[in-house]
């Protein structure tokens, strides 16, 4: 087996003094899991690497200053139920500005501006499906949220996008009820002026970290774990996984031996939803949509799509796109997809956005082969088969990640949680560093 120095040669490191030579654990992943992990272990004692295929930490949580000159989050965005969340804590830790998402809820139906009846119509449906979910998913029974949806009409359908691929990344016949009531939601939302995934670059800055560098194979046979990495072998007494259950299941990563079949069920169960984003620069004439506003737009073909316009005063409209229709935008390419937005936009708000915005962008999560999607969505069913996906592998191979959480999955604290949850397993079956 090549040695650490043979694996790391002419790869970009992050915090080169820090890199173990004989590491205790190796964590796979720089986003909020690993990271967490991380730091957890290295707090105990333990000697840690973590090894990040990409060239960047943050996983699924990245801010774009590029794009448009001003922050953009990517992945990510908001910190949800504010008043519980164990990530604002840190967020004021490092200086970043929290401030209350409360901007203006507007919503445009083919081509015009709802009126106040019908904007209460909407409210109105919300309130109830969501009732109906709740009191469903309190009795256990683990349904489709279609199966509560039920007949639907004009508000029921857009509550329904909004619930299932706009929040969700899933069509909701896909989307278990259970799962659904499990996402903590306090009502209280927090956006960061400098972005989420600026929040976890700098969470992770002072890790030792090894980027660019692909995992590709997990042999877990012997007393120590033995990982075939991009440029070498590397080895060590435990292994955290914090890799998505979409390349799980595609097999970007083989262990030597194979997965358990309750694993793999597990995984299959709990697939990656879709949600991308459509970001576009409005110029001057646009800028009286007010600032921070959500926007709720529903065109002729009854398609909805969400936007978030100006946060914090930015000049550009960021649209989310979830479920089926994401998956196939992304199957036709991104300029094909980005038109379609753009004149959905058109048609159901009357805003001309194809002739006032060119400058734009747009995700790809679902053709990232380190993401393979947007967050986990458990099956109608399945939402208890997450647990399944955090057994380790014979005490010497962890996983951790939103996927792996029965609380807060699909957010960046259930990310958070499960890699300080998941060190503590690794300290208990290691006992102390080597």
């Amino acid at each position: 087996m090549l040695g650490l120095a043979a694996a790391m040669a002419a790869v970009p490191l992050r915090g080169r003094a820090q890199i173990p030579a004989n590491p205790d654990v190796i964590v796979i992943g720089a986003g909020m899991a690993g990271l967490s992990a991380a730091k957890s272990l290295r707090r105990a004692g333990y000697a840690v690497l973590v090894v990040e295929a990409r060239d960047r930490l943050g996983g699924r949580a990245v801010t774009d200053t590029a794009s448009f000159g001003q922050p953009y989050d990517l992945g990510a965005m908001w910190l949800h139920s504010a008043d519980i969340n164990p990530l604002i804590p840190i967020a004021e830790e490092l200086g970043f500005a929290v401030t209350e998402d409360e901007g203006e809820l507007l919503l445009y139906l083919a081509g015009k501006e709802a009126t106040d009846a019908e904007r209460s119509a909407l409210a109105s449906a919300l309130e109830r499906i969501t009732q109906q979910l709740e009191e469903t998913a309190k009795s256990g029974k683990d349904i489709a949220a279609a199966e509560v949806l039920g007949e639907r009409d004009r508000w029921s359908a857009i509550a329904g996008a909004m619930i299932g691929p706009i929040e969700h990344g899933v069509e909701t016949k896909n989307l278990s009820i259970v799962d659904w009531y499990a996402q903590v939601s306090s009502g209280i939302e927090i956006l960061l002026r400098d972005g989420l995934g600026g929040l976890v670059a700098a969470y992770g800055r002072d890790a030792s970290v090894v980027l660019g560098t692909a995992v590709r194979k997990i042999d877990w046979r012997g007393p120590r774990v033995a990982l075939e990495v991009d440029g070498g072998a590397l080895e060590a007494r435990a292994v955290v996984v914090t890799v998505s259950t979409g390349v799980l299941a595609a097999g970007g990563l083989a262990f030597i031996p194979a997965l358990p079949a309750t694993k793999r069920e597990a995984i299959a169960a709990n697939p990656m939803g879709l949600v991308d984003k459509f970001a576009f620069k409005l110029p001057p004439e646009l800028l009286k949509i007010p600032a921070g506003a959500s926007l709720i737009a529903q065109g002729a073909n009854g398609t909805v799509i969400d936007c978030l316009v100006r946060p914090f005063g930015y000049d550009y409209l960021m649209a989310f796109v979830g479920g089926d229709l994401a998956w196939e935008l992304e199957r036709q390419g991104e300029k094909a997809a980005t038109e379609f937005v753009r004149r959905h936009l058109r048609d159901a708000t009357g805003i001309d956005f194809a002739k006032h915005s060119t400058t734009g962008h747009a995700t790809r999560w679902g053709a990232d082969p380190w993401a393979r999607g947007a967050f986990s969505a458990s099956r109608p069913g399945s939402a208890h088969r997450r647990s399944a996906i955090a057994e380790p592998l014979g005490e010497r191979v962890f996983f951790a990640g939103e996927a792996t959480v029965a609380d807060w999955p699909t957010q960046l604290p259930g990310a958070y949680l499960s890699g300080r949850s998941v060190a503590e397993k690794v300290i208990k079956v290691l006992k102390k560093p080597a």
